[in-house]
């Protein structure tokens, strides 16, 4: 009769131990486990607005050289007004930086250099307030009636490109 019931005890033992082991092993495990997933999620980062507020010289007058005289209803240049700002407020300002691209007269880049675009900012760097970009779009005068006919009238195209990273 001993034996019957020892031999039940010993398996249970066994697995007993059995089942201590791996609950041990497994917990030394977690412990000592690699950590090879990483998660890193990103925000939403920060974009920079712009909002154009005065886009248009005033209807009704043309762009003549800054030279030329003026009749009434001519203007030696056009003022683009702009606003800019960053989306979130970050730690530090960051320089604003606002370039002019690709400057066509008539959809033709023959006679771009005759066109002077001077770009001023409220303050060179920017963040979560507005800042004031004040665009002023000028002609030279070409010198020569032939190549201001060819001018005269055409739509000045060109790209402003405002950019704000870090220094």
């Amino acid at each position: 009769m001993i034996r019957k019931t020892t031999l039940p005890l010993i398996f249970g033992l066994v697995f007993l131990f059995l089942l201590v082991t791996i609950a041990s092993f497994s917990f030394w495990d977690k412990l000592t486990a690699a950590d090879e997933t990483k998660t890193i999620t990103l925000g939403s980062g920060v974009d920079l607005i712009v909002e154009q507020v005065v886009a248009t010289p005033p209807d009704g007058k043309q762009l003549v050289p800054k030279d030329a005289f003026k009749g009434i209803n001519d203007v030696d240049e056009i003022v683009l007004s702009y606003n800019v700002k960053l989306s979130k407020q970050t730690l530090n300002d960051l320089p604003l930086e606002v370039t002019a691209e690709n400057v066509t007269i008539g959809n033709s880049a023959e006679f771009a250099h005759l066109v002077n675009i001077e770009i001023e900012k409220e303050q060179d760097a920017v963040n979560a307030d507005k800042i004031a970009v004040t665009v002023k779009v000028s002609l030279n005068n070409p010198g020569d009636e032939e190549v201001y006919e060819q001018i005269k009238g055409k739509a000045i195209k060109f790209e402003l490109r405002f950019t704000a990273k870090p220094a």
